[in-house]
C-alpha cells in the first residue's frame, strides 16, 4: 500500500502580490486624466467665450466711455468732457457667474458618461475657479490702463489729471481680490445649477440666498475699504481690512466643500 502523495500549494506567483497596486496606479492615472479634461473642458469654454466678452468690454468702454463723449464734445452736441467709466468689477464676474453654470450644466453628464467619476470633475472644476479667477484679473486690469491710456491721450489736461492718479495704480490689492471675486463667482455659478437640479425651481429658488452667500458676502467685504474711482465706483481690494481679507477667503474655500456635498448627493441617469 503506497502512502498518498500530498498535493503540492500552489504558491502565488510574483505578480499576485503587486495586482491591487497596479490596478490602484491604473485608477490614480485614469482619475488624473478625467481630472484634466474637466479643467480644460471648463477652462477652455471660459477662455473662448471670454475672448469675446473682453472684447465687446473694451470696445463699449473705450468707445462709449471715452471716444463717443469726445466726439460730441468736439461737435457741441451734448457731452462737455470725456468720461472714463472702467469697471472690472460688475460685468467680469457676472461672466464667470454664468459660466459656471453653463459648465455644470454642459459637462457633468458627458463626463460621467464616458466613465468619469463625479469626483474628477469636482476637482478639475476647483483647480479651473482660481486659473480663471487670476486670468480675468490681469485681462481686466489691463482692460482698465488701455482705458485710461486713451484717455489720457485725447482727453484735455483737466479731465486727464482727474484719472491720472486712479486707485488702479494699487495693482496688487486689486488684482488678489479680483481673483478671488472671480473664482468665487465661477464655484458659485457651478453650486447654483447644482442646486436647481437637486431641488427643482421652486425650491431651488428658496435656496438661492444660500448658495449665493459666499459671493455676496465676499464682494461686500472686498468693497468696503473706502477706496473709489474718479465716477464714484468701488475699488475691490484696496483698503481692506485684514478681517475683510479673510472673510473673503473663507468664502472662496467653503464653495468647494459645497460642491463636493452637491455632486455627491446628485442623481445623474
Amino acid at each position: 500500500m503506497t502512502a498518498a502523495t500530498p498535493t503540492p500549494i500552489p504558491r502565488p506567483t510574483p505578480a499576485t502580490p503587486g495586482a491591487p497596486a497596479d490596478r490602484e496606479a491604473r485608477r490614480r492615472r485614469l482619475e488624473g486624466r478625467a481630472t484634466l479634461q474637466a479643467f480644460l473642458g471648463a477652462a477652455g469654454m471660459v477662455a473662448s467665450i471670454g475672448l469675446w466678452f473682453w472684447g465687446i468690454l473694451a470696445v463699449v468702454q473705450i468707445g462709449l466711455g471715452v471716444l463717443l463723449p469726445r466726439l460730441l464734445d468736439v461737435l457741441g452736441s451734448g457731452s462737455s468732457g470725456a468720461s472714463v467709466q472702467v469697471g472690472p468689477v460688475g460685468a467680469p464676474q457676472v461672466f464667470l457667474f454664468v459660466m459656471g453654470i453653463i459648465t455644470g450644466s454642459a459637462f457633468l453628464d458627458v463626463h460621467v458618461a464616458a466613465g468619469a467619476t463625479r469626483r474628477s470633475a469636482w476637482r478639475g472644476w476647483v483647480l479651473a475657479a482660481p486659473a480663471v479667477g487670476i486670468a480675468f484679473a490681469a485681462v481686466g486690469l489691463l482692460t482698465t490702463a488701455l482705458a485710461r491710456f486713451v484717455t489720457t491721450t485725447i482727453v484735455p489736461d483737466e479731465a486727464a489729471a482727474a484719472v491720472a492718479h486712479g486707485p488702479f495704480d494699487d495693482a496688487l490689492p486689486v488684482a488678489a481680490a479680483l481673483a478671488v471675486l472671480g473664482a468665487t463667482a465661477f464655484l458659485v455659478g457651478i453650486a447654483v445649477n447644482l442646486v436647481y437640479r437637486h431641488l427643482g425651481g421652486g425650491l431651488g429658488t428658496l435656496a438661492l440666498p444660500v448658495a449665493l452667500a459666499p459671493v455676496v458676502l465676499a464682494h461686500v467685504v472686498l468693497l468696503q475699504g473706502g477706496a473709489s474711482t474718479p465716477d464714484g465706483g468701488s475699488v475691490p481690494g484696496v483698503g481692506t481690512s485684514p478681517l475683510g481679507w479673510s472673510l473673503a477667503v473663507v468664502c472662496l474655500a467653503l464653495t468647494p466643500p459645497l460642491l463636493h456635498v452637491l455632486l455627491r448627493r446628485l442623481p445623474i441617469t
